[in-house]
């Protein structure tokens, strides 16, 4: 079995110009849907919480314990800091080239990448709820670390990050702007099933070859692999990916230079989110650092021809941000693995299906 470079995704990207959903998505309002077609069976509604740098935090009960999760939507796997499984009296086990990862069979190597070394070992969930959504036992990859602080919410620790596997069980709807989360039954209806009315947006649910979530969208008329969240506020595109296919990098004429919170500079350059029933004007995306050096760019995909790293999977070179989520309404239809987009707001939020 050929080796698969993967990486867990940190803060990612950055990138310019204007934005829109790829020309292959498909636009339609709510009203066209014939009436009762589509009848969505609501599972869990889910109170979020929003950092001020853009995580989104997602509470959960892991081996009967309330907990919290991190939503980074670019990785496949589910991923636990080594202090919340030993706090959690979670076992630990090697990652073997036959280890069965999240809640589906799928044969990975050893040796996942990270930022700070390789991931070789697992833990077993041996329970896993979202509300009254249960998702029975899971393998979740362990962050080293058994001195890593955990930072508590209501009394209760954040032990990881969940994985994008989750959005192939069961329907989600990302509902940021009103700080919740929404769990449908997978719909097997192939009509779309948002129930907003409106305008909205339709793109196809893509997955690598490890399972990480992404789709395509257009950046400046250029096709791109991207991701929902980083855990950053801001859009943001590899800078080295920004500079290949798109002419400017963080020292180029018009990038906004600031400092926030005591971190380290960062760059930003303008961009707009146009699409049915979208309306993003002036958003400003963050340049990140680069990753081409190590997974290297290519024009591939099964989507049609899109920007994308070459050797590496689960991660993107380019992701929207918790912000700019804020200002849409998105459902992920796992059955038909395709997600749909609208524009929200906290004011004009129709409520769910009972």
């Amino acid at each position: 079995m050929s080796r698969i470079k993967t990486l867990i995704p940190a803060s990612v990207i950055a990138a310019a110009g204007c934005l829109m959903f790829a020309a292959v998505a498909s636009v339609a309002t709510a009203a066209e849907q014939a009436p009762g077609k589509c009848s969505l069976q609501l599972a869990a509604e889910l109170q979020v919480r929003i950092s001020a740098s853009g995580a989104v935090v997602v509470p959960a009960k892991v081996a009967g314990q309330d907990v919290w999760l991190f939503l980074g939507s670019n990785g496949a796997f589910p991923l636990v800091y080594e202090s919340a499984a030993n706090q959690l009296g979670l076992e630990h086990k090697a990652i073997t080239e036959r280890t069965q990862l999240g809640s589906r069979t799928r044969r990975v190597e050893s040796g996942l990448s990270s930022a700070n070394g390789t991931l070789d070992q697992k833990v077993s969930l041996p329970s896993f709820l979202l509300g009254r959504v249960s998702l029975g036992a899971w393998q979740a990859v362990l962050l080293p670390g058994a001195d890593r602080p955990l930072i508590q919410i209501d009394g209760h620790p954040v032990i990881g990050i969940m994985g994008t596997q989750i959005f192939r069980l069961i329907d989600a709807e990302l509902d940021l702007a009103n700080n919740r989360i929404r769990l449908f039954k997978a719909t097997e209806c192939p009509e779309a099933p948002v129930y907003w009315g409106g305008e909205y947006t339709e793109t196809r649910m893509l997955f690598d070859r490890v399972g990480a979530m992404h789709f395509v969208m257009e950046l400046d008329g250029r096709k791109i692999d991207t991701g929902l969240l980083s855990g950053i506020t801001t859009p943001s595109i590899d800078e080295g990916i920004a500079k290949r296919y798109f002419g400017f990098d963080s020292q180029s004429p018009g990038v906004i230079r600031e400092a926030g919170n005591g971190q380290e500079q960062s760059s930003y350059f303008a961009m707009s989110l146009t699409a049915a029933g979208l309306n993003v004007s002036n958003t400003r995306v963050r340049i990140s650092d680069s990753r081409t050096t190590r997974c290297g760019s290519t024009l591939a995909g099964d989507a049609g021809e899109s920007i994308q790293y070459a050797t590496c999977d689960n991660t993107v070179p380019f992701t929207l941000g918790t912000g700019l989520l804020q200002k849409l309404r998105i459902y992920i239809a796992a059955k038909q693995e395709k997600i749909y987009f609208t524009s929200s707001t906290p004011a004009a939020s129709p409520a769910p299906p009972p």
